[in-house]
């Protein structure tokens, strides 16, 4: 049988075991938590940093894709005369050039007269004497030497986005404007 002093000794060997190993754990529970808090913190930052990359160097190709679109329809209105770009015609036999050279980017090319009506056209619809006068795009297009608008559906039901430059024949405004397919910008991408 246990006598007062044994179960004493006992209970007091038993509370001297819990206090050295609740003593020699405390470090060890501090470390793997200051460990955990840093590991998620830092794993936390590193996927923070991977996705402002990606996101930055998407918006480079953007840029990029963009600023390309707009050198063509720039390039057209410094190179060609603005007789030549009135002339349907010659509209068609550019648009061709362009998609075949831009892999079919370019969906149609307009020149729009200074009061909103566009005066020749190539592409698939017929919007020759189309009516963009009232139109906030074509606003803008006339007070900024070009634009560039933001992706819309419009008449055709896919994105798309316009390419604008305004080109300044006798002291009269014109808009030279073409359609790009936002899927060819998509397709840039896979290219």
């Amino acid at each position: 049988m246990l006598t007062a002093d044994d179960r004493y000794y006992s209970s007091l060997r038993r509370n001297i075991m819990a206090i050295i190993i609740t003593v020699s754990m405390m470090p060890l529970l501090a470390m793997m938590a200051i460990a955990g808090y840093q590991f998620h913190t830092a794993y936390r930052h590193k996927v923070a940093d991977h996705l402002g990359a990606l996101v930055e160097r998407h918006a480079l190709h953007i840029d990029t894709f963009l600023m390309e679109k707009l050198a063509d329809i720039r390039s057209l209105a410094a190179i060609k005369p603005l007789e030549k770009l009135q002339d349907p015609q010659e509209l068609e036999n550019i648009l061709a050039i362009f998609q075949e050279k831009h892999q079919g980017d370019f969906v149609d090319l307009g020149l729009v007269n200074e009061r909103g009506v566009q005066v020749a056209y190539a592409g698939p619809f017929r919007l020759t004497r189309a009516q963009y006068g009232d139109g906030s795009r074509f606003q803008e297009a006339m007070s900024q030497p070009f634009t560039i608008s933001d992706v819309f559906l419009g008449l055709r039901g896919l994105p798309h986005f316009i390419v604008a430059v305004r080109v300044e024949k006798n002291g009269r405004p014109w808009v030279l404007r073409s359609t790009v397919v936002f899927v060819s910008f998509l397709d840039h991408q896979l290219r």
